[in-house]
């Protein structure tokens, strides 16, 4: 798959069914020796406007990629 067709995506965790953002409003981390996925880290919302830090979802989270959702499962979904 490639990167254009994941970031529309949304990414929901499977444990509460909360929507955590769309995979183009991040970043993908890569290992620079081997190439592979290490985790996708999107900017946390603390407010409206405001940004809280960064929430990393590692690539061993991700549970399945749909056709319109990336599901994943994050035992705390509002911190790293």
């Amino acid at each position: 798959m490639r990167w254009s067709e994941m970031v529309s995506k949304e990414i929901v965790n499977v444990r509460d069914g909360g929507r955590i953002g769309l995979v183009g409003e991040g970043e993908l981390w890569l290992d620079e020796t081997t190439g592979a996925i290490d985790a996708i880290a999107l900017a946390e919302r603390s407010g409206v406007f405001r940004s809280a830090g960064a929430l990393v979802i590692p690539f061993t989270a991700i549970r399945k990629v749909g056709a319109d959702l990336v599901i994943v499962d994050l035992a705390r979904p509002q911190g790293s």
